[in-house]
């Protein structure tokens, strides 16, 4: 039975393991994982922790550009932004970065 699957629901495959001693194990199956945690789960916190790197990466990038942007919006010389990740419109696929000291909202390409 080792390396055999059984089809399920939506076309997924569920493989089963059997040791030396007979025992067949399963997944847990549902959508949960062996940690108790949902597959879906963990797929949104793995998109949205790739998300925030490939933002952090792009707002890198362009942090000269971002800074003339902020300081001729603000009408200030700041040396350093302090920028936190606006996820109030993720839903919507639109990021957004605040720069704390000016509480200037900037859009962010994903």
């Amino acid at each position: 039975m080792e390396g055999e699957g059984r089809k399920q629901g939506r076309g997924t495959v569920t493989m089963f393991t059997t040791v030396s001693d007979g025992t067949v194990y399963r997944p847990p199956g549902g959508g949960t994982m062996t940690n108790g945690l949902r597959a879906t789960a963990a797929r949104h916190a793995d998109h949205l922790m790739n998300t925030v790197v490939r933002c952090a990466r792009g707002l890198l990038d362009r942090a000269e550009e971002l800074a003339v942007l902020v300081n001729s919006t603000a009408s200030t010389s700041l040396r350093e932004l302090q920028l936190r990740l606006d996820l109030s419109e993720i839903n919507d696929r639109k990021l957004f970065v605040i720069e704390g000291q000016t509480s200037i909202r900037l859009p962010v390409a994903w």
